[in-house]
């Protein structure tokens, strides 16, 4: 039978799976994991207190908890009293959710580029001839062309 983390973890790996791509690639490019772990040194959180932790911020990562309730949880799942929560949300935010936004932006503005620089080729591969398109144009003028050329000089013959 399945644990409740075990139950936990497919419930965020399936709202991962439907998460956007670019936001998937922003989430990945940051080694979030990492640098709770860090904590560990600096902070002296027990690893279950980490694990919650990890847990929790992935669970906000993948939208399955809402934002405003983060600290909440926080405070009950790793035991710590609110001022002390409070500290540890802001460095979340400067330390991971501020670089996984940022990254989360370079990733739309990488997508929004090519398609702009697609679109721009296809326009200046629609208008230029190729040199032999051209020089078949040049040397054998479409019938329209060659009958007001032939016609005007006719004209001008005649005149004279």
């Amino acid at each position: 039978m399945d644990t409740p983390m075990d139950i936990l973890k497919i419930k965020i790996d399936k709202a991962r799976d439907v998460l956007p791509e670019e936001s998937r690639r922003a989430i990945d490019a940051i080694d979030w994991k990492t640098v709770i772990l860090a904590m560990r040194a600096e902070k002296g959180y027990s690893y279950t207190q980490l694990e919650d932790l990890e847990t929790e911020t992935e669970l906000l990562l993948c939208g399955l908890i809402n934002p405003e309730d983060y600290p909440k949880e926080l405070e009950k799942r790793m035991g710590i009293p609110k001022p002390q929560v409070d500290v540890l949300v802001n460095e979340m935010n400067e330390k991971i959710f501020k670089k996984i936004r940022e990254e989360l932006v370079k990733n739309i503005e990488r997508k929004k580029v090519p398609e702009k620089s697609s679109d721009n080729s296809d326009v200046l591969n629609e208008n230029i001839e190729s040199r032999e398109e051209m020089l078949k144009k040049i040397e054998n003028p479409p019938a329209s062309n060659t009958y007001s050329i032939a016609k005007a000089g006719r004209e001008l013959t005649a005149e004279n």
